[in-house]
């Protein structure tokens, strides 16, 4: 905030509706809503909010996760609070560090911290404690990058 940084964040309860809340309290006018659903759950802000067509007609983690995918590429970093059970958290941490992207993410409960990564492997010692997390997020990330496969045009398409 010191920097006027810009946030990008969700819309879902929890966490991003919690962040949502601290950012309005001060007022803090750099903000853009991500949702994939039919409406912003969580826009207490009034800040301007990006609606992100999943391509989905179901209305579970699925579809949120376009507007992960989103949000990962149009940030420089990502901040993220984990509470060691979330998947999507992992998987867009994992994604950033694929783009080559820093994050920093604060792990809550008996582990509170906030820890920094650059690369990858920077996240091997998080693999090994919860290791069930990391495979479904795998499994998210190569699902939706099956998913845009399928709906982007082949040079076949284009030829006529």
């Amino acid at each position: 905030m010191r920097d006027d940084a810009h946030f990008l964040l969700g819309d879902a309860s929890g966490t991003d509706a919690k962040f949502q809340e601290f950012l309005a309290y001060k007022h803090y006018e750099h903000v853009t809503i991500y949702f994939s659903g039919d409406f912003a759950r969580h826009n207490l802000g009034g800040w301007q909010s990006e609606y992100i067509d999943s391509g989905l007609k179901s209305k579970g983690h699925a579809m949120h996760t376009a507007k992960d995918r989103d949000m990962t590429k149009m940030a420089d970093t990502g901040l993220m609070i984990w509470d060691t059970a979330s998947p999507g958290t992992i998987a867009n941490v994992i994604d950033l560090l694929a783009q080559g992207k820093p994050c920093q993410l604060f792990v809550a409960g008996n582990d509170a911290n906030l820890y920094h990564f650059v690369a990858p492997e920077d996240l091997a010692v998080w693999e090994e404690r919860h290791p069930e997390v990391f495979e479904e997020s795998h499994k998210r990330l190569v699902s939706y990058a099956k998913r845009v496969a399928k709906r982007e045009p082949s040079d076949q398409d284009t030829l006529f």
